[in-house]
């Protein structure tokens, strides 16, 4: 019995030796296919041939941190492989800023990300042409998917004249590290990601009602007593360090912080914040999960900790949430005996729209006021419930059925 499963174990081995040698690696890469596909392709009927110990990345006028950084990382990721020397064919690409590259930049909504990539058939260096540093940044990682490597580690790179724009000016990857805690390593692989995607929005949902991962200087207490553990928090440093890296490679970094509902987090490292609820099914008791809009002092802290947010974030969108508080607002607002007598006492009756409304305009006067011309993204909720402010963005997550 022994001897019959060495043999079939030996047998499965020469199978799997058999089907290794006899198909082609599936792990080559693409000859020069480009994702995604830009406007405008035309392929010549050339290749050549580059030597990764003597390619150029060559500025015509000044560098800046973006570019001198993008070289870096697209020497290694182009050739990342073995290297066998060869007599080039291609000996660089030039690149050109139209509007300059400054220092420090950052990138915008609106930002100009077209660009002109030539690879020619004759002559020796390739063209990069771009109005700004982002275009700059999405032709780079074109010309690094033209590259490809053979079995014999030559590279090559088609000879192509490429003009491409992006069809949305917004294309975002969402990542939540609340209900499920994603370290800052796994935060940049998706950033990485997402600039070999062409992406250029990373929205990044900090806060909700499981955790509160985000570690605010003014208020500590929110990620000690918030997060699922100590080790689970996203340092000022972690951050800074995320928005760094998303910048160097032109993508801006949205947070989303949930308020009034999705909130039961906050509420652990700042005591009074939140209402308490009163369910009419005891076999389902709500938690405490959404703001308390009686009290001034939550105004207060919602106006110094969006100070800090906002001085934290560059970026000049910011999310806030709004979503799912129906049920909240009946069980934690209306049913709750000191809230009710507050929404009495200040001309509310049992209106609870005109509550939620009441705090909307609130918080976007904090907002306003911390950093004027904010552009402020709620979920589709409050434009659902017309509490929705003007200018503001309503972010449609619901079907119609």
């Amino acid at each position: 019995m022994r001897a019959a499963a060495i043999l079939t174990l030996l047998l499965h081995l020469v199978l799997v030796q058999a089907w290794y040698y006899g198909r082609p690696d599936p792990g080559l890469m693409t000859k020069g296919g480009i994702w995604p596909l830009p406007w405008k392709v035309v392929y010549q009927n050339a290749t050549h041939i580059l030597d990764p110990t003597r390619f150029e990345f060559i500025t015509d006028g000044e560098s800046c941190d973006i570019l001198d950084a993008a070289y870096k990382r697209y020497k290694k990721l182009i050739f990342n492989g073995p290297i066998t020397e060869q007599i080039p064919t291609l000996d660089g690409i030039q690149v050109s800023i139209r509007d300059g590259c400054g220092s420090k930049a950052f990138p915008k909504m609106g930002m100009d990300e077209s660009y002109k990539l030539t690879v020619p058939a004759d002559g020796s260096i390739a063209n990069l042409e771009a109005n700004e540093i982002w275009g700059i940044l999405r032709g780079l990682e074109t010309f690094s998917q033209l590259v490809y490597r053979d079995g014999y580690s030559l590279y090559f790179v088609a000879a192509a004249t490429i003009e491409d724009h992006p069809r949305f000016p917004h294309r975002a990857v969402l990542i939540d590290s609340v209900r499920h805690f994603l370290p800052v390593q796994v935060i940049l692989r998706n950033i990485d990601l997402m600039a070999q995607n062409k992406y250029n929005v990373l929205h990044w949902h900090l806060t909700d009602s499981e955790a509160f991962p985000y570690e605010s200087k003014k208020f500590p207490k929110l990620a000690k007593l918030g997060a699922y553990t100590r080790s689970h928090i996203h340092s000022r440093k972690d951050v800074a360090r995320v928005i760094e890296f998303a910048r160097l490679r032109g993508i801006r970094v949205i947070p989303e912080f949930d308020t009034p509902g999705h909130m039961g987090a906050w509420g652990k490292g700042q005591p009074g914040l939140l209402s308490k609820c009163y369910s009419t099914n005891p076999k389902r008791p709500m938690l405490e999960n959404i703001i308390d809009p009686s009290k001034k002092e939550n105004f207060q802290f919602l106006k110094e900790f969006f100070e800090e947010a906002l001085e934290t974030f560059p970026d000049n969108n910011i999310h806030l949430g709004g979503d799912e508080v129906g049920g909240l607002m009946h069980d934690c607002w209306l049913r709750n005996p000191r809230v009710h007598q507050w929404m009495q006492d200040n001309g509310y009756g049992d209106n609870v729209s005109s509550v939620l409304k009441m705090y909307i305009s609130q918080l976007v006067d904090i907002i306003q006021t911390s950093r004027n011309g904010t552009n402020m993204i709620f979920w589709q909720e409050v434009l659902d419930m017309n509490v929705a402010p003007k200018n503001t963005i309503a972010h449609v997550w619901k079907g119609t059925r």
